[in-house]
C-alpha cells in the first residue's frame, strides 16, 4: 500500500457519499460499476469512510480499515485491483458509529472512495462521483440502542433475511438499490495512510472444549450494555458429552441440533490468544445463532462479561445468507456459539476467527536455554504483535484505543524490535494534531468523549516522547521541528500551573464526568484510581512529586530537542526551571527518618502522604536524587518491594521502574526482577499473551502490551538506550 502514497496527492475538495438519511449505528452497503479502464497497465483504489469500512473487488475481498485519525481529517487506505476487460466492480460495507467513543473520533458518516491508474508512466487520479454509487440501507445489519462498551462502538444484530443475496458478485442486479447521495462535509481533508496494512487470514475452530444443552429463548431489549454476553456467560447449562460432536467436527459433517425447545452451546479454544472477528456458517431456516469470543474461563465456561462489556452478537437465520462474519473485532482465546433452533433444525457448517493484525514481523531473535527466558521473549513478542491494530492499542477487548504514554513505549519497542518506525512516526503526528488549544492532549488520542478525558501526566510524557524519537532517529529533524511547536504549547499549559510553591499544582481528580464538564487527572500508575490491587494506592493532592518529576523530565527533553536543533521558543525560563523543580521537590518531598520521599503533601492536613514505588522511581528518573543517594534509594526499594504499606508498580510503570534500576546502578537487577514480577504470568500455562495488571483481577485483560516489556530488556537497546537524554537547562530565546 505505500507504494501509492505519493503516487497522486488526495483532492484538496472531498467527495463524500452517503445514504438519504443519517442516524448512529448506522450499516449502509455500496456497489459501483466503473467501466473504460482498458489504456491503464496498473489501477489501485484509494478508499476511506467514516466509520468502519469493508472493501470487495470483483467479489474479492481486498480489506478493512480506515487507520482511525482525528476529524475533520481522513485517513484513505490504497489496494491494488485489477479490471476484467477494462471493468471494475467495487462493493463497500460501511459501519458509521455516530457516537462518541475512545476509539474514534466523532465525525459524520461517509464514503470517499476513487482510483488511480497508471498510464503512459504516469499515474493519474479518476474520480467515483458520489452519484456513481448505489446503496442499501442497514443490509440486514438491525440498528438498535445496544452498546459494546462506553469506550468502542455498538453491539451487532443482523437478520439475515434483510441482507441482499449475492450483492457481492460482479453480475448482480442492483438496479432497485437508491442512487448515494452527496454529502457536504466542509472542511474535511484525507492523509495516506503511514501504518502497515493489516494481515488478515481465516482460523477455523477446531478443539471443543465443551458442550451443553441451553434454552432456546434468550430474549433482550433494545438497549443497554452487557445483556446477551451477560444471558450467555450466566444461563443454565446441561453439560453433553464433548467426543460424538467432536467426531462430527473433524470428520467436517458439521454439528447438527433438530428443531424443537433446546438449544446448543458449544465453546472450542483456539489454543493462544488472537485478535479477529467472529465468523461462522450455518444452515437454518430460521432460529437464532448467538456468539462470542472470550480471554478467561470460569468454572470451565467462557466468561465475557466484565466490565460491563457485550462483545456478543446474535444472527437470525432465515434460510438465506448462511454466512456471516462479525464487523466488530475484539481479542479473546476461547468461542462460544449458541445454536437457538425454532420451527427448522440448524447445522453449524463451520466455526473460526477472521484473524487481524498489523502486517509486522520480528527483527530481532532470542534464544536461550532457560525455558523462562525464551517464554519471558516469546510472550512479550506476541503480545505486542497481536496488540498491534492499525495502530497500537492498549488493548483489542476492552477499549481498542490509542493512549499516549503507553502508546509512546511500545511504537518505541516496534520500532526497534521489529524494525516498523512508522508506528512512531504515526504517534507523534497524532497526538500533535490531537492537541486542544490549552495545550492538552486526550489521554486516549482519537477520543471524542465530552468533557475531553485528560491524564495530565500523558501530555508531558508525549513531550517526553519527541526527544526520544529525536535520538533514535537523528535523521528525522524535520520530524522533531514539527512537534516542538506541539510541545512548547504543552509545556505553556504546565507553567501556567505552577504556583507560589514554585511546583505544578493541579486538582489530581478533577473529574465532572458530564457533557461540557471538566475530566483531568493525574494518573502516574493505576493503583487508587481504577482496578483493585492487594497492596496500596498511590496517595494524590494538588502537590504531586511524581506529576513534578515528570514535568522536569519534560523540560528537559524539550530544552535537549530544541538546543539540538535552534528552536527559539517562548516559555518562561525562570518557571520552566527544571533545577528548580527538582531541588523543591526534594526539599519538600524527603523524609529523611522513613529514607523515602512522599507522594505528595495535603494541605488540609499540612502533612506529607505515602511513600509509593512509583514516586521513588520518578525521583531518580528525574533527577531529584542521584549519584550515590539514588543508588542507595533503589537499593532499599528493592529490599522493600513487598513491604506491605508500599504501593507496588504495575506492568505500565515497570518501563519507568527497569529504567531507574539501570541510571542507579542496579542493571544487574533489572532481568532477576522482572522474571520475578512477570512469574504470576510466566507460571500460568493458559497464558499466551501478557496481562494489563499482575493482579489478574477479572477487571484486567488478557493481552495488553504495555507488558511487553521484557523483550526490551532481552536485547541490548534495552540496557544502552536511555529513555531520558542529557539534562539540559532551558535557555531563553528571543
Amino acid at each position: 500500500m505505500k507504494e501509492f502514497i505519493d503516487t497522486c496527492p488526495p483532492p484538496e475538495s472531498v467527495q463524500w457519499t452517503w445514504a438519504d438519511q443519517e442516524h448512529p449505528n448506522q450499516t449502509v452497503l455500496f456497489r459501483t460499476r466503473i467501466t473504460g479502464l482498458e489504456d491503464y497497465g496498473k489501477i489501485a483504489v484509494q478508499i476511506t469512510a467514516q466509520t468502519r469500512f469493508y472493501l470487495y473487488a470483483n467479489g474479492e475481498y481486498l480489506g478493512q480499515g480506515p487507520c482511525p485519525s482525528i476529524w475533520p481529517d481522513s485517513t484513505y487506505n490504497s489496494y491494488s485491483v485489477e479490471a476484467s476487460e477494462g471493468v471494475l466492480n467495487l462493493a463497500v460495507i460501511v459501519h458509521s458509529y455516530g457516537v462518541r467513543t475512545q476509539s474514534h473520533a466523532l465525525a459524520p458518516a461517509g464514503l470517499w472512495a476513487r482510483l488511480i491508474g497508471l498510464r503512459d508512466g504516469s499515474w493519474m487520479p479518476i474520480e467515483i462521483v458520489p452519484e456513481a454509487w448505489k446503496h442499501c440501507p442497514q443490509g440486514g445489519w438491525i440498528s438498535t440502542q445496544l452498546r459494546r462498551t462506553w469506550a468502542t462502538g455498538w453491539m451487532e444484530q443482523f437478520d439475515s433475511a434483510k441482507h441482499p443475496e449475492g450483492w457481492l458478485d460482479p453480475d448482480f442486479d442492483d438496479s432497485s438499490w437508491t442512487t448515494a447521495t452527496r454529502v457536504g462535509r466542509p472542511g474535511s481533508t484525507l492523509s495516506p495512510r503511514m501504518t502497515p496494512d493489516l494481515r488478515e487470514y481465516s482460523v477455523p475452530a477446531t478443539r471443543l472444549r465443551a458442550v451443553a444443552k441451553v434454552s432456546n429463548r434468550a430474549p433482550i431489549t433494545d438497549e443497554g450494555e452487557g445483556q446477551l454476553a451477560k444471558i450467555l456467560d450466566e444461563e443454565a447449562w446441561q453439560p453433553k458429552e464433548i467426543a460424538p460432536y467432536q467426531s462430527d467436527w473433524d470428520q467436517g459433517r458439521g454439528i447438527r441440533i433438530p428443531a424443537g425447545e433446546e438449544g446448543l452451546a458449544l465453546m472450542f479454544d483456539l489454543g493462544e490468544e488472537m485478535v479477529g472477528q467472529t465468523e461462522f456458517s450455518v444452515e437454518a431456516a430460521s432460529g437464532i445463532v448467538d456468539h462470542y469470543g472470550a480471554e478467561l474461563l470460569r468454572d470451565g465456561r467462557p466468561w465475557a462479561f466484565r466490565g460491563n462489556a457485550e462483545y456478543a452478537t446474535r444472527w437470525f437465520a432465515s434460510g438465506r445468507n448462511p454466512n456471516f462474519r462479525t464487523l466488530n473485532y475484539n481479542g479473546f482465546r476461547y468461542l462460544l456459539i449458541v445454536l437457538r433452533p425454532d420451527t427448522s433444525p440448524m447445522h453449524l457448517q463451520s466455526f473460526g476467527v477472521w484473524r487481524r493484525e498489523a502486517d509486522i514481523r520480528p527483527s530481532l531473535t532470542f534464544d536461550s536455554t532457560d525455558p523462562e527466558m525464551q517464554r519471558l521473549w516469546d510472550v512479550s513478542m506476541r503480545t505486542l504483535q497481536v496488540a498491534t491494530q492499525e495502530t497500537n492499542v492498549d488493548c483489542p477487548t476492552r477499549e481498542q484505543a490509542l493512549f499516549i504514554a503507553d502508546g509512546l513505549w511500545n511504537a518505541l519497542w516496534i520500532d526497534q524490535l521489529f524494525d516498523e518506525p512508522s508506528l512512531f512516526e504515526h504517534y507523534l503526528r497524532i497526538v500533535a494534531k490531537a492537541q486542544h488549544e490549552n495545550g492538552l492532549m486526550p489521554s486516549a488520542v482519537f477520543s471524542s468523549l465530552n468533557p475531553p478525558h485528560y491524564l495530565i501526566d500523558f501530555c508531558l510524557i508525549f513531550v517526553w516522547g519527541v526527544d526520544v524519537y529525536r535520538r533514535l532517529h537523528p535523521e528525522r529533524r524535520d520530524l522533531v521541528e514539527e512537534l516542538l511547536p506541539v510541545a512548547e504549547r504543552t509545556l505553556r499549559w504546565a507553567q501556567d500551573q505552577i504556583a507560589e510553591s514554585g511546583l505544578i499544582e493541579v486538582d489530581p481528580l478533577a473529574i465532572e464526568n458530564y457533557d461540557g464538564g471538566r475530566f483531568e487527572v493525574v494518573f502516574l500508575d493505576h493503583p487508587t484510581i481504577w482496578h483493585t490491587f492487594s497492596h496500596p494506592g498511590i496517595e494524590r493532592s494538588r502537590i504531586q512529586l511524581a506529576l513534578n518529576a515528570f514535568l522536569a523530565i519534560a523540560i528537559d527533553a524539550f530544552s535537549a530537542s530544541a538546543e539540538a536543533l535552534g528552536y527559539a521558543h517562548r516559555l518562561d525560563v525562570q518557571r520552566l526551571d527544571a533545577e528548580r523543580i527538582r531541588k523543591l521537590c526534594h526539599e519538600r518531598f524527603w523524609q529523611a527518618e522513613r529514607g523515602y520521599y512522599a507522594d505528595c503533601f495535603n494541605e488540609e492536613d499540612n502533612a506529607l502522604k505515602g511513600w509509593s514505588a512509583q514516586t521513588q522511581v520518578l525521583a531518580v528518573l528525574s533527577g531529584i536524587t542521584g549519584g550515590d543517594d539514588a543508588h542507595q534509594l533503589m537499593e532499599r526499594l528493592i529490599r522493600d518491594w513487598k513491604h506491605p504499606n508500599i504501593c507496588r508498580c504495575t506492568p505500565y510503570f515497570w518501563v519507568y521502574f527497569a529504567e531507574a534500576l539501570i541510571v542507579s546502578g542496579h542493571s544487574d537487577q533489572v532481568m532477576p526482577l522482572i522474571r520475578e514480577a512477570w512469574s504470576v504470568m510466566t507460571d500460568d500455562p493458559e497464558t499466551t499473551t501478557w496481562w494489563e495488571t499482575f493482579e489478574g483481577s477479572d477487571r484486567d485483560t488478557r493481552c495488553h502490551p504495555w507488558s511487553a516489556l521484557p523483550a526490551w530488556f532481552l536485547q541490548a537497546d534495552g540496557l544502552n538506550f536511555r529513555l531520558c537524554g542529557e539534562r539540559k537547562a532551558a535557555k531563553p530565546t528571543s
